[in-house]
């Protein structure tokens, strides 16, 4: 990793976040809180396969503790994590996990001290696999919005968009909920921004239905989960594929971000 001040000055140089370096190191995540404490998150061996760690820091860069071992089960496949810090300095990690004989979302919530939560399975639909997981939360962890792609869920039997909410405990506030209103062809690669109130949004790639590709979909939510308005395509250029990077929300404002290759 390396740091950054806000007008893109380098703030020393490289360093190592890993302690384990038996076998390779990849995938990492990173979330920063805004007083500039972050935690580094990685798919790493676990000693029965892949597992995800993560490492915290201060504001300086100094490591907070030593390197975590994520994920309690350890048997399967451990993978694609995502991170989250509020500014109290509680933390945590989402997952892919191969623990059933297909991916579920998993969850680990960490307090500021570095006391570990209960490693908590997210999906309530375990038919098919649960990929592609993000996690979002306020400044002060009270709303957490984790997200996903759930394979044949939709009612056409296509792959779908999810999501779950919780509070700053862990606690599920609610079940699970299809986030795509339209189930035509495929829904990928979700992203996700929860602002001070805890209103949210969430961007995922749909498959079908700009006539050309894959295009960019928006929906906003208040902190209560309700939709805000319906659906909307974020991009206005329909030629070739447009794939999904990031949202960003703050009340009423919305920001998207996507590559484009036919434009």
């Amino acid at each position: 990793a390396r740091r950054f001040a806000a007008d893109g000055t380098a703030q020393g140089g490289e360093f190592r976040v890993n302690t384990t370096t038996t076998g390779d190191q990849a995938n990492s995540t990173v979330a920063m809180a805004s007083g500039g404490a972050f935690v580094v998150g990685w798919v790493s061996d676990d000693g029965s396969g892949t597992g995800i760690r993560g490492q915290r820091y201060d504001a300086a860069g100094v490591a907070q503790g030593g390197e975590l071992l994520v994920n309690v089960t350890t048997t399967q496949v451990q993978s694609a994590p995502s991170a989250t810090i509020t500014d109290g300095g509680d933390f945590g990690f989402v997952w892919q996990g191969l623990q059933s004989g297909s991916y579920d979302v998993y969850l680990r919530g960490y307090s500021s001290a570095g006391a570990a939560g209960a490693e908590t399975r997210v999906n309530q639909t375990t038919v098919g696999a649960q990929t592609s997981v993000v996690i979002g939360t306020d400044a002060t962890g009270a709303n957490v919005v984790i997200a996903w792609a759930s394979d044949g869920q939709d009612p056409d039997g296509s792959q779908g968009i999810y999501a779950r909410r919780f509070n700053g405990s862990g606690v599920a506030q609610g079940n699970e909920f299809r986030l795509n209103s339209s189930t035509s062809g495929t829904q990928s690669a979700p992203v996700v921004a929860v602002d001070s109130d805890g209103d949210f949004v969430v961007g995922w790639n749909d498959a079908a239905l700009d006539g050309s590709g894959s295009s960019v979909w928006l929906q906003r939510f208040d902190s209560a989960g309700l939709r805000i308005g319906g659906a909307v395509r974020a991009n206005t250029t329909t030629a070739g594929d447009q794939l999904v990077a990031g949202v960003a929300i703050s009340g009423s404002h919305v920001a998207v971000a996507w590559q484009g290759n036919g434009s």
